[in-house]
């Protein structure tokens, strides 16, 4: 970022100075009425109106697409629980909890079939939780038919694609992770954990402990 900002302010320093001496000459002409500009002092002028207006047109550009944060949340696609009656009073139950400052996590328990995927689905895609979060991750811990978590190099880079860090090479799992802590730490999350198999340790993967408002949903077959 600093480095954009840095290429911004040198091209904005150069554009004032173009402009500054093309206003000098406009002034001049001005002052020379008597006299018919040449070609090439015309051309000349537009050239320099239309570099000023590219340059501001590219840095506006950049720092739009520099500053663009992470989409709050990525909709997934699912069943509508509406369908599912026996469903729609958990994902109540689940949204009531998260406005409890005391609740900093949810388990959602149960055997294969029950809908503890679909209850976290449509979590989710609500719009409360839109609201009420600056951004809202969901990880699917593990295969189907494993009995274990996926790696710790695999949750850690479905964070990193969810949250769009630019990591520039890191690949060491103790740097990938203190990179995930800066980004998350100050922000309020949801982080949403899907099929949990065994125990999960967040510290190493990367996510801090927050007293902010960030929570924690998981879905498992464990007790």
């Amino acid at each position: 970022m600093d480095e954009v900002d840095e290429i911004h302010d040198a091209l904005n320093a150069a554009v004032r100075a173009l402009s500054s001496i093309r206003k000098d000459f406009m002034n001049e002409v001005e002052r020379n009425k008597m006299k018919v500009p040449s070609e090439t002092y015309m051309e000349w002028i537009n050239r320099a109106v239309e570099i000023e207006k590219q340059v501001k047109f590219s840095v506006d550009e950049d720092k739009i697409l520099v500053d663009q944060p992470p989409e709050t949340v990525v909709k997934r696609r699912g069943p509508d629980i509406n369908k599912f009656k026996t469903l729609r009073k958990p994902l109540e139950q689940i949204l009531d909890l998260l406005e409890k400052d005391n609740v900093k996590g949810i388990r959602i328990h149960g055997t294969v079939g029950i809908g503890k995927t679909t209850i976290m689905l449509n979590l989710n895609n609500h719009e409360q939780v839109a609201k009420k979060f600056d951004i809202v991750i969901w990880i699917t811990v593990s295969k189907e038919g494993s009995k274990k978590n996926l790696s710790r190099e695999h949750l850690q880079q479905a964070i990193v694609q969810r949250t769009e860090i630019k990591m520039e090479g890191a690949s060491n799992v103790d740097k990938v992770a203190r990179r995930i802590f800066k980004e998350l730490k100050g922000k309020k999350y949801l982080l949403l954990l899907d099929d949990v198999k065994e125990d999960l340790n967040l510290n190493e993967i990367g996510i801090p402990e927050s007293n902010n408002g960030c929570k924690i949903v998981l879905t498992t077959r464990l007790r």
